[in-house]
């Protein structure tokens, strides 16, 4: 676990999905940095994505377990609300009541992937749809914060700064 004494500084976007974190040292090795995806054309209708998350694997039951999950969802409406993305379970499963916060994942054209989304909404029973606040609604906002952040001898690790695709 990492803990909340590692936090630095925290910036937040009110009433959406959407902070950025600076962490006081470097995060332990097994965590891994991922890109971000600012070109709202690569999530478009039909687009695939992964979700990932820790929440319920059975809304109605309210079954948990302590395992990271991800499941195939496919975005069905790009615009579902000027800074969210709609999407359908491929496989009757889809984000659930815990999985808020958890990334959408979507591979680029070099199959590298990239977060799209961070869970936000879901039905009750965490089988039909799902809804993610979207990276590229954020674009200006994580590029400012991320700017405003950075240390005074401007050293990030190189897959934490954020660039455009």
């Amino acid at each position: 676990n990492y803990e909340s004494e590692s936090i630095k500084d925290l910036m937040f976007k009110p009433r959406y999905d959407v902070a950025i974190l600076k962490l006081s040292s470097s995060a332990p090795q097994e965590y891994q940095p991922a890109g971000l995806n600012f070109d709202p054309s690569l999530q478009g209708h039909g687009t695939t994505v992964i979700a990932a998350g820790y929440g319920l694997i059975h809304g109605p039951a309210r079954i948990a377990i302590d395992q990271l999950m991800k499941s195939e969802l496919k975005i069905v409406e790009p615009n579902f609300k000027e800074t969210q993305f709609a999407n359908i379970a491929m496989d009757g499963k889809t984000i659930c009541s815990g999985d808020s916060g958890g990334p959408a994942y979507i591979k680029d054209a070099q199959g590298k992937h990239l977060v799209a989304g961070v869970a936000s909404v879901v039905d009750l029973n965490c089988s039909i749809l799902g809804v993610h606040t979207s990276v590229p609604a954020f674009k200006d906002f994580i590029l400012s914060t991320i700017e405003e952040l950075r240390p005074a001898n401007n050293s990030l690790h190189p897959d934490l700064v954020a660039q455009e695709i």
